[in-house]
């Protein structure tokens, strides 16, 4: 017959866990490791968006007049030799 389950038992377990895992608790337990590209600052993904709206434009063509018109690259705060 099995015993009760007490309540301390819960940390014998989850320890015997960490010893299993080993390798997978070390990577994710680091401190400063990140993975992957760094992300898109939020305003350059928002402001073509805004372009293309108000100016009733495919991507391909907002893509194009950003890096072909000085207002539109001010509006999102890049200068000449920027690419957009």
């Amino acid at each position: 017959m099995r015993s009760r389950p007490e309540f301390f038992d819960g940390d014998d377990r989850l320890k015997g866990l960490s010893d299993l895992a080993g390798s997978t608790e070390s990577l994710s337990g680091r401190r400063g490791f990140r993975g992957g590209r760094p992300p898109f600052d939020p305003a350059m993904t928002f402001k073509p968006l805004v372009i293309q709206t108000t100016a009733n434009l495919s991507y391909e063509r907002a893509a194009f007049l950003i890096d072909d018109r000085l207002s539109f690259l001010r509006f999102m705060g890049l200068g000449p030799q920027d690419r957009a």
